[in-house]
């Protein structure tokens, strides 16, 4: 009746789990709040139209990306956020066979995605990135997959490494993925460049970071033309709202964003506050950063954070049976305004005072 195979790929979250009376520092979304001309626009937008009709100008929307990314237009298409597109692309190779090769850890539905197609997941450690160099393990390989920078670490892979994967996978014709999802917030810039020679490469982006409309899911790829109508043909013909297009265009015609900024400014003020307070961290090159704690103050500043309406990630309070693969004993936190931290590290002085 159906693979029975898909009984043991364990999905059961919790999701259903109401935040939104949470501070919402552990999924990596905006929690700087729009401004009030952005939400005028996204409730004018709620109206009959909007809602009962089918979404009609994907393409229009697709061709103000098009110049944005100085990109040709038959080499990008809008997508339904980044988990749904790579289950297009797993859909795409599903007649290559070969296994996925991916870093390790990073965004956890490339295992599940591996579980579903029945692929085996290859897996190279974060800390041992020199074995992409190595051609023995390109072998019956059909998808490399490379978070950059990647989750849940927020470090970057080095332009080196990814130029010697892009060369070793054109070799064997192998797709190679590059999610560049937190792009934005770091110094190094997109290698979206790199379609131009190498047909094998899609670039995936999202607005769920980068905007932080992760509610309305949302992104784009960019690859060669041929790719791009692969995925097109494969996929639902709508898949994505029309609310989501319209609010979608909005931002990308906006003449001022802040929200980069802002988030680069509550990075300056948690390094300089977690300096001068001695407050061991590491600073990504996405949204967020990790706190280093004592393993066995972990748990109770957890609970203690989720009392007070704060929520933040770690191994120990997880709304998902999915393993958060961070760095060991710590906590993730996602950026905020610097009053969202000033409000954070309150609360962690005071649980850090009374556990000592």
């Amino acid at each position: 009746m159906f693979d029975k195979r898909l009984l043991k790929i364990d999905r059961d979250s919790k999701y259903d789990f109401n935040k939104s009376n949470y501070l919402r520092l552990d999924a990596n979304e905006r929690v700087i709040p729009f401004s009030k001309k952005d939400i005028s626009f996204i409730k004018n937008k709620i109206n009959n139209y909007y809602i009962q009709s089918y979404p009609t100008y994907r393409f229009s929307v697709a061709q103000i990306l098009s110049k944005k990314e100085k990109i040709n237009i038959d080499q990008i298409t809008i997508t339904p956020g980044a988990d749904a597109v790579l289950k297009y692309i797993f859909e795409i190779i599903s007649k290559k066979k070969g296994n996925i090769l991916s870093v390790y850890p990073t965004y956890g539905m490339i295992d599940v995605y591996s579980k579903i197609y029945n692929r085996k997941h290859i897996k190279i450690s974060e800390q041992n990135l020199e074995k992409f160099l190595l051609k023995k393990n390109y072998k019956n390989i059909a998808l490399v997959y490379i978070a950059n920078p990647n989750s849940p670490s927020g470090k970057i892979i080095s332009k080196d490494i990814i130029l010697e994967i892009a060369k070793n996978s054109k070799k064997r014709n192998i797709l190679f993925v590059i999610d560049e999802a937190y792009i934005e917030y770091s110094k190094n810039k997109s290698l979206k460049n790199l379609i131009k020679k190498n047909n094998n490469i899609i670039i995936i982006r999202t607005y769920s970071k980068f905007y932080g409309i992760a509610g309305l899911r949302i992104g784009h790829i960019m690859a060669n033309k041929k790719i791009i109508k692969a995925i097109n043909s494969i996929r639902p013909p709508h898949d994505i709202s029309n609310l989501s297009l319209s609010i979608l265009n909005y931002f990308l015609t906006k003449k001022k964003d802040t929200y980069i900024k802002d988030i680069n400014k509550s990075k300056k003020f948690i390094i300089n506050f977690c300096r001068k307070n001695k407050i061991e961290i590491f600073m990504t090159e996405a949204n967020f950063f990790h706190i280093f704690l004592e393993k066995q103050i972990i748990l109770p500043i957890i609970k203690y954070m989720k009392k007070n309406k704060i929520l933040v990630k770690s191994n120990y309070l997880n709304f998902s049976n999915v393993s958060y693969l961070g760095p060991k004993n710590t906590i993730r936190v996602s950026i905020g305004s610097i009053r969202q931290m000033k409000l954070f590290f309150n609360k962690l002085k005071k649980i850090l005072i009374k556990i000592s």
